[in-house]
Order: C-alpha cells, then structure tokens, then sequence
C-alpha cells in the first residue's frame, strides 16, 4: 500500500503539468491577433496629405513682367469739317491701364467709302468691294507712356480730292466710315469706329 502512494502522487503531478498547458493554449488562442496595417488606413496627417495631395502653385507676375495694357479714351480731329483733298489730323488719347511701360504704340486708319457725293462717282463705288473702297494709313510711334499715365499721339494722313473713271475727274466728297486702330509692343489693344464726311471743293479756299 506504501509503495502505491507515490505512483499516485507522480500521475496527480502529470494531470496538473497537463491541465496548465492545455489551460495557457487555450488564453493564447483567445487573444487577438495583430494584423499588418493596410496603407490604404494609415491615419492622414497635415504632412502626408501635402505630400500625397499637392496644391497647385501660384504664379506671380511682378510689374517687369507683366504685358503692357493700353486704351483708346477718346479720339479727336484738329478741325470741325474737312474737304476731300485734306490733310487730317486724327488725335488719340492713349491711357496706360497695365503695370509695364508702352514704350512702341502702332496706329492703323482704315477709311472706307460708303457713299460720295457726285452721281457717276457713285455708281462707280457700287462695282468695288470693300478692300477696293478703303484706304489704309499706317502711323508708328516710340512715346513712353507710364503706368496710369496718358498720352495724345497725332496720326497724319492725306484724303483724295477726286479719282478719274472714264475719263472723268470724279469728286470723292462723301460718307466715310473710319476705323481706328492701336497696337502696343506689336499686339492689338483696342479700336474705334467713327464717321467722317468729306465736303466738296472748298469755293472759299
């Protein structure tokens, strides 16, 4: 009977050792398991969006850099009535609006006959087209011309007094429709359209 209480001592000793391991195995199984981070759910910082989301950049255009902007205010003539055969002095009141100096300004005058005076003549205009009753007067100028500032640039130009058709000296007395053009360092910046009569022979000159 002695000799069988130890053996039973030994195998209640090996049922513990057995039950602690099975119970540890069991916790570890239950315990969550870590999983690997998913890029797609990494937390968006201030930093990371910057990177991941950039802004577009700003363009800054400094005063040297920016196109010079220019304006016909007005347009002025040196006389209240012309007759065909007259010098004109077409005056223009070029403002600055940009933030460049205009440093070359162009003036285009493109005088279009819409009606004259004398009968015969008139039929004549009726058989032209457009570019053929136009009459075109090209001016350059170097007027340094600041910001906000203006500036009167006179353009000269020379009419007709009369053409010959059919061996006829015909008057160009008549309606005429004008447009004014500007350009500045080589780009159009703005243009009028005007009307201006040319009278007949002047019997006071």
């Amino acid at each position: 009977m002695k000799g069988k209480i130890p053996n039973l001592l030994i195998l209640v000793a090996i049922m513990a050792v057995v039950l602690v391991a099975w119970s540890s195995t069991m916790i570890v199984e239950q315990l969550p398991t870590a999983t690997s981070a998913n890029p797609k759910d990494t937390a968006k910082t201030p930093l990371t969006d910057a990177i991941n989301n950039p802004r577009p950049t700003a363009t800054i255009t400094t005063p040297e850099d920016a196109p010079p902007m220019g304006l016909i205010k007005s347009i002025s003539f040196d006389k209240e009535r012309y007759y065909a055969g007259d010098a004109i002095t077409a005056m223009l009141e070029v403002e600055n609006v940009g933030d460049a100096d205009i440093t070359s300004e162009k003036v285009t005058i493109n005088a279009t006959c819409v009606r004259l005076d004398d009968f015969t003549g008139n039929l004549y205009l009726k058989t032209l087209d457009e570019e053929e009753r136009t009459e075109s007067y090209t001016m350059h100028f170097s007027e340094i011309i600041g910001s906000g500032q203006t500036k009167i640039l006179s353009a000269n130009f020379n009419t007709l007094a009369e053409i010959e058709y059919n061996g006829v000296e015909v008057s160009l007395a008549g309606d005429y429709e004008i447009l004014v053009t500007l350009d500045i360092e080589g780009e159009t910046i703005d243009a009028k359209e005007l009307e201006l009569t040319l009278l007949g022979e002047d019997l006071e000159a």
